[in-house]
């Protein structure tokens, strides 16, 4: 019964955690795919607060960063700051990804605003 529960908490993680991408296709995407995975299960799996709360704070703080570059865009230092935190965001989502994975909940992401 045990493991079952461990394999869907897991579960939960990877798909709020691969949620994610859908920034890929739509930056608010970034935050609504965590958000809907976090209001679904926060009540059957406690454990993953914490998770779920690190997760939405980087992806916020992302999504702030992208605007404000996006609005530095007009002089032209946006043009090297837009790419550089796109990049940043695929990487530390994919090492996100391979914490969960492996069963560590608690990975920190560097450089984000605690919201949560």
């Amino acid at each position: 019964m045990e493991h079952s529960h461990i394999h869907k908490t897991r579960t939960i993680a990877i798909i709020a955690q691969a949620s994610a991408f859908t920034g890929l296709f739509s930056v608010i995407g970034m935050v609504i795919g965590p958000l809907i995975v976090k209001i679904v299960c926060q009540h059957k799996h406690p454990e993953l607060k914490s998770f779920f709360d690190e997760l939405l704070n980087f992806q916020l703080s992302i999504m702030i960063y992208l605007l404000v570059a996006a609005a530095l865009y007009i002089v032209l230092i946006g043009v090297f700051l837009l790419p550089v935190i796109f990049i940043s965001w695929l990487i530390l989502n994919v090492i996100g990804l391979v914490n969960i994975t492996n069963g560590n909940y608690t990975y920190r992401y560097p450089m984000i605003m605690r919201f949560f």
